[in-house]
Order: C-alpha cells, then sequence, then structure tokens
C-alpha cells in the first residue's frame, strides 16, 4: 500500500481517478463540466463531465493543457488553478495577456462559487463545491472556426470604407467614363479633339478598316466587282 501511495504522489502527477482517491497525497480533485451544446427538443444543455485529480489544473493552447482552449489570443499555458495551504483555490496566470473575472482584467485572483473566468472568448465558470469534489468548474470553449479562417480572409469591413461608399464610387466610376466622358466631347469642341486624339479610347479606327491594300488596286475603283445590284 506504502509502494501504491508513494507512485501516485511522485509518478503521477494527474489522472482520472474516482472519489475515494481524494485524500491521497497534497492532490485537488477538480470536477469539469464542458459545455457540449444544447439539446433543441428540450432546451437544456448538456455538458461532458470529467474528473481530475492534479496539484496545479493547467489551462492553455497546448494539448498538453487539462483545459485546452484553442484560440490564437491564448498562451501555450496559460494559467493555473490550485489550492493554497490555507485552503484558498485561486487562478494565476501563467502569461502576460492575463484573464477576467467577473468582467475585470487580473493577472490572480482568489476563487468562489459564481466567479466567472474569462480567457479569450471561452468562459470557465465556478461551481458549487460538493462533497467530494471542491472545485467544480464549468467550461465553455468558444467555437475557433471562424476565427481561424478570419487570420487568412478580409473582409470589405476591415478597410477604411464602408459597402456602400465603394458601391458608390463605383457607380460614379462607370457613370463618368461612360457617360459623362463622351457627352463631354460631343458638348465641347476642344474636349471632343482632345479625346480624338488619345489612343487609350475607343473610336472610328476600331471599325474602320483602313486604306486598301496595292494588291487589291486593280479592283479598287470597280464597285461592281463587289456590289451588284439584284
Amino acid at each position: 500500500m506504502f509502494i501504491y501511495r508513494c507512485l501516485l504522489h511522485y509518478w503521477l502527477p494527474w489522472q482520472y481517478i474516482s472519489p475515494q482517491f481524494f485524500s491521497i497525497g497534497n492532490h485537488l480533485h477538480f470536477l469539469i463540466r464542458r459545455y457540449i451544446r444544447t439539446n433543441p427538443e428540450t432546451g437544456q444543455d448538456e455538458y461532458q463531465q470529467f474528473q481530475i485529480r492534479t496539484r496545479q489544473l493547467t489551462i492553455g493552447r497546448a494539448p498538453s493543457q487539462h483545459v485546452q482552449i484553442t484560440e490564437h489570443v491564448v498562451n501555450s499555458r496559460h494559467a493555473i488553478i490550485s489550492q493554497d495551504r490555507h485552503g484558498h483555490v485561486s487562478i494565476n496566470a501563467v502569461s502576460s495577456n492575463g484573464f477576467k473575472i467577473n468582467g475585470e482584467f487580473r493577472k490572480k485572483a482568489l476563487l468562489s462559487p459564481g466567479d466567472s473566468i474569462q480567457i479569450g472568448s471561452s468562459s470557465i465558470t465556478v461551481e458549487k463545491t460538493r462533497a467530494d469534489h471542491p472545485v467544480v468548474l464549468t467550461v465553455d470553449i468558444a467555437d475557433t472556426t471562424n476565427q481561424q479562417e478570419s487570420l487568412h480572409h478580409t473582409s470589405i469591413q476591415q478597410v477604411v470604407l464602408s459597402k456602400k461608399a465603394w458601391s458608390w464610387i463605383f457607380a460614379i466610376s462607370i457613370l463618368s467614363i461612360f457617360f459623362l466622358i463622351p457627352v463631354s466631347g460631343v458638348l465641347s469642341l476642344p474636349a471632343g479633339q482632345f479625346l480624338r486624339d488619345q489612343t487609350i479610347l475607343p473610336d472610328d479606327s476600331l471599325w474602320l478598316s483602313g486604306p486598301l491594300h496595292q494588291s487589291h488596286q486593280v479592283i479598287g475603283k470597280e464597285c461592281d466587282a463587289c456590289h451588284t445590284t439584284p
């Protein structure tokens, strides 16, 4: 029995256990309730529950953390929850980003039932203690799918101008190019001559075939060669 207790204390820093091992060593018994979904039929929230016995409950982005939050704003090892020698349960930030407790930014704080911890977009709520679980946490991990996609895409809302402003700019540009500029060339002779001299603008040269080729000069003046009256 002595060897078994030593193995639990020194070689197994954390593991999933049953309540009967709660008093072994100086580990703390955590009950984690992870939110899964809201049942569409009953309207009740569904949770996945699991137990962890550890000295420190780690929270971070790395897969090795007890509570993993896969957000780019969360560090690999972001925060830890532990109990001091006086029995007080506290959370301490390992990352400089810190966290929020009940909406207030903190680096460390004592925890009590009802406290809400926000790390990134995810939240951890401290529930009432139970006889065999001194620390009960409800974890709601935010869906990061859209966040990861947004890192590689830029929407029009992210630029200075709004959709409405861009629409007006495109509409005025099209109106100017295809209506106002040609009309100005008709109403103003200098403007018309200037537009005709610009090679980038369409003019009669697009549909005029130009002078007759020299090899066709023989029949060039004989219109009857090509044009006949039915």
